[in-house]
């Protein structure tokens, strides 16, 4: 995993991320309304990793106002995105949360659209049990094998996606499964440019640093607005996956 062009690519998205991400916003409002539903109504103390430009954030401030809530992301610029939200009672935490060192006594872990970019999410689930208090809460979304298939399909190229029962086999020495879920949601676009243009503007074209050619990007058009034709567009896939668990 380059962190360093995940870095690049996503501070470069920052300002046409909040337009683009129509799923990472529906996949936000349903983490939030899974939360009320299986967890604790209240968590004194809250770390949220891989807040990108906050609108799970924002969520997550309005309806934990009393909460202490702690910002962490990789793009140390999402800090401006993040500053309305920021006051005494909250916190910017800048970094790689593989590697970065968390807030300790924790009552809730939580991230959406997050974990896929992670190298070693084994260790990272051992990490956030040690920092989380017993029976806290650790909740989140990634994207299983099947997001974003047609750009799998075609180039060969694709992020280490896991499934929703590998994920569980990582979790069960640390947590209590309270709640599992996927779910395939999709976009539909005029052209397979549009796509690629989707694609760049929230930031998850950093799978690969290479340039386009034009031949290249020509013939990976042509093949996508042949094979994913749907109606008067193309449809490109995601695949969430929702996950509580709680510290055993």
């Amino acid at each position: 995993m380059d962190k360093e062009l995940i870095i690049k690519r996503f501070s470069k998205a920052m300002q046409s991320y909040d337009k683009a991400a129509e799923i990472q916003h529906q996949i936000a409002c349903t983490m939030m309304e899974l939360l009320e539903s299986y967890t604790s109504t209240s968590f004194p103390n809250i770390l949220e990793v891989g807040c990108g430009t906050g609108y799970y954030s924002k969520l997550l401030a309005a309806r934990h106002s009393t909460s202490t809530i702690c910002f962490n992301d990789i793009c140390e610029e999402m800090c401006h995105a993040l500053q309305p939200l920021l006051t005494e009672r909250t916190s910017f935490l800048p970094g790689d949360a593989e590697a970065v060192s968390f807030p300790e006594q924790l009552h809730l872990i939580t991230s959406c659209s997050t974990f896929q970019w992670f190298e070693n999410i084994a260790s990272f689930f051992d990490k956030c049990s040690r920092q989380l208090l017993p029976n806290g809460y650790f909740a989140f979304s990634s994207f299983g094998t099947e997001n974003m298939k047609e750009i799998a399909t075609l180039t060969g190229v694709s992020l280490p996606y896991r499934t929703k029962e590998e994920l569980i086999t990582l979790l069960t020495p640390y947590y209590e499964i309270i709640y599992a879920h996927e779910d395939k949601l999709s976009l539909t676009f005029p052209n397979a440019l549009q796509v690629l243009y989707h694609l760049k503007h929230t930031g998850v074209s950093a799978i690969e640093s290479k340039p386009w050619t034009k031949g290249a990007l020509r013939a990976f058009c042509h093949a996508y607005d042949t094979q994913f034709k749907k109606n008067e567009g193309v449809v490109l896939t995601y695949h969430p996956l929702y996950i509580i668990a709680r510290k055993k």
